[in-house]
């Protein structure tokens, strides 16, 4: 008797050993869990819209590295007739209760019909890590993607690239105009910039893009002018964006050369308490420049005015100079900022004037 109580105890002490054991395995698993998943209001079929998201190890254990994978649904639950994004997010190594947040850019499949989604991200995509619940990997987002369909969706710019020619320094160049046409569903919002190269120096001029609203097949212009500011090849990219986070681009390029009349420099900060400056001019031209009258224009242009100047009314010689001063006086507090004009036989010059005025600037 006491040798079959002695088995049982040793039975069970086994038992609860083994069950200890497999309790701890359970334990020691990774538990990759999305936290929150979002995406844009709006977006097109066939285009690209970036997604963020962030996922947490919920497991005792480091997880592998690991990919994201998003889908559109009708409701909060995914299922086998949810379409998948085109694209994954990459996450690398991740410790026991870390946590990893980013963006990817993904394509909304071309066959998407228009309507409301809800955005859904699963850890974890093509289940190849073994986890402690594996029931857990995928989260629907915050609001829904509203999605437009078209038939070939995209903006098209055209022209596709643009040589704006040679512009003296100081001057604006005449304005190119770009055709943007909306090809796809569609698109509200537009965006128009610069990206690249010298996205200072290429400037909008003018057309009716911006914050525009697009339907399938409606157009809209962009007019950009080159007003360089320093000698030399120009280029940059006319950008156009949706809000689906979608860019589209135009090359832009041109040659800065120096003008007839030179205004040395071209640009000059005055400081932030009234002071002055000597400007020279220089004829570049092979025939004398006659000297007209130097102003100032902008936003506070009268901030800044002629001093001495021994400039007006002067024939200069080609290759010779003369010189006029230049006075600030700021008339508020901040940055101040004005252009400078010279008038002559050839163009009107332009340079920048810029200051800054103190809180207490009378």
């Amino acid at each position: 008797m006491r040798r079959a109580v002695g088995t049982v105890l040793i039975l069970l002490a086994a038992l609860l050993l083994f069950a200890g054991a497999a309790e701890a395995g359970i334990r020691k698993l990774p538990d990759l869990n999305v936290r929150f998943a979002d995406g844009p209001a709006a977006a097109t079929a066939g285009e690209k819209m970036k997604v963020t998201d962030s996922i947490r190890n919920l497991g005792n254990k480091k997880a592998p590295a690991s990919k994201v994978a998003y889908f559109l649904s009708k409701d909060d639950e995914l299922s086998a007739k949810d379409k998948q994004l085109r694209g994954r997010r990459a996450i690398d190594k991740l410790e026991a209760g870390a946590r990893d947040k980013g963006n990817a850019m993904v394509r909304v499949p071309k066959n998407v019909k228009s309507g409301d989604y809800e955005l859904i991200a699963c850890a974890d995509d093509g289940d190849e890590i073994t986890e402690g619940d594996e029931s857990n990997n995928c989260q629907d987002g915050n609001g829904t993607v509203a999605v437009e369909s078209g038939s070939s969706s995209g903006l098209t710019i055209t022209p596709g690239d643009a040589d704006f020619g040679e512009v003296p320094v100081g001057s604006r160049s005449a304005g190119v105009t770009y055709t943007v046409k909306n090809n796809g569903g569609k698109v509200t919002e537009l965006g128009v910039g610069t990206s690249g190269g010298n996205v200072t120096e290429f400037v909008l001029n003018g057309g009716n893009c911006l914050g525009a609203t697009l339907q399938h097949g409606e157009s809209c212009i962009v007019v950009m002018a080159l007003a360089p500011f320093s000698v030399g090849p120009k280029s940059s990219e006319l950008e156009i964006a949706t809000t689906a986070t979608k860019e589209y681009h135009a090359t832009m390029t041109g040659t800065a050369i120096e003008p007839d009349v030179q205004i040395e420099p071209y640009s000059y900060f005055f400081g932030h308490e009234p002071s002055s400056y000597t400007y020279t001019l220089k004829n570049n031209a092979a025939t004398p420049a006659t000297i007209g009258a130097i102003t100032t224009s902008g936003a506070q242009g009268s901030d800044f005015t002629v001093q001495t100047n021994n400039c007006t009314g002067e024939v200069v010689a080609p290759g010779a100079t003369c010189t006029f001063e230049m006075h600030f006086q700021p008339g508020g507090s901040g940055a101040r900022y004005g252009t400078l004009n010279v008038a002559s036989n050839f163009e009107t010059s332009h340079a920048q004037l810029i200051g800054y005025g103190l809180a207490d600037a009378r």
